[in-house]
């Protein structure tokens, strides 16, 4: 039994980093479509982009962020699986 609660007890930063990118996955790209979207980020765009967009191309402008924005935090999260340190492992005749 302790054994058990010991081993759910090391996984929880790898949970922890699981659960925060998931949402992460979530909030990144939608708060990048609506931030574009409704113009919040158009002092950032302006100077890549030129002129005032169109409302077509503001859309399709937020969805193509969107999906950046949703590659940006697998990369991230690939980069942070990587580097993750494994758990110690224990000897098989050594009891607790």
């Amino acid at each position: 039994m302790h054994r058990v609660a010991h081993a759910a007890g090391q996984g929880t930063p790898m949970m922890l980093t699981l659960v925060l990118f998931s949402l992460l996955m979530v909030a990144v790209p939608l708060g990048t479509f609506f931030s574009v979207w409704h113009g919040r980020l158009d002092h950032l765009l302006s100077p890549l982009l030129g002129a005032q967009l169109l409302e077509q191309q503001r859309i399709v402008v937020a969805g193509a962020l969107g999906v950046l924005g949703v590659n940006a935090v697998i990369a991230t999260f690939v980069a942070a699986a990587w580097l993750e340190k494994p758990p110690p492992q224990q000897k098989a005749g050594k009891s607790e």
